[in-house]
């Protein structure tokens, strides 16, 4: 089939060249298309654009499988940090509770040892008053001379003693003060290692 110019989508055949002023004055010019030009869409497929489908408008079950999955995912991961809040947060609270305690035994150790070495200082005061007193005795010059390397040797094991109550109580406070510490960080550690 050959496509005829003359032809409008009427299929009508147009008047000849000389009528075709005198229509003109009839109705308004309006261009020609031609049918094979034109090209219109199936009315299902216009109907389908315009209108929503009732599959479009309800979700399908992927999408609510998909968003439900989304959902219990979040859950999860808030719950898993609520729990990492709470570890961390019992962690904290052991942690000042050891320090706490660790600072209670430093303080009652300081004490101690603050009483020992009062109770050292008294001592040497009333050796260096029996020495005073043993001086005011003496009669001779190897009487004095006794007397002062006695005196010094005393002073020296005296001196190294308390040197190795002081040393030996001070590692038991540091000791005692460490273990509150020592089991908060125990503790926190082992809190927050997630439980399998």
């Amino acid at each position: 089939m050959t496509s005829d110019p003359n032809l409008n989508t009427d299929g009508a055949a147009q008047a000849p060249a000389e009528a075709a002023p005198l229509e003109a004055k009839k109705r308004p010019a309006t261009p020609v298309v031609l049918a094979e030009r034109v090209k219109r869409k199936p009315v299902a497929q216009t109907k389908a654009k315009s209108e929503p489908s009732e599959k479009a408008a309800t979700p399908s079950l992927s999408h609510k499988a998909a968003s439900e999955a989304v959902r219990s995912v979040a859950e999860q991961s808030l719950d898993q940090v609520r729990s990492a809040f709470a570890r961390s947060q019992e962690a904290s609270m052991s942690f000042a509770r050891g320090f706490e305690a660790s600072g209670h035994v430093v303080q009652s150790g300081l004490k101690e040892m603050q009483v020992r070495v009062a109770d050292a200082l008294e001592a040497e005061a009333q050796a260096a008053f029996g020495y005073f007193r043993a001086m005011t005795q003496i009669r001779t010059l190897s009487d004095m001379i006794d007397l002062q390397s006695s005196q010094m040797r005393k002073q020296f094991e005296r001196s190294i003693d308390e040197a190795r109550e002081l040393s030996s109580l001070a590692t038991a406070v540091a000791t005692k003060a460490s273990e509150p510490v020592r089991k908060a960080m125990t503790h926190a550690l082992d809190a927050q290692r997630p439980s399998h």
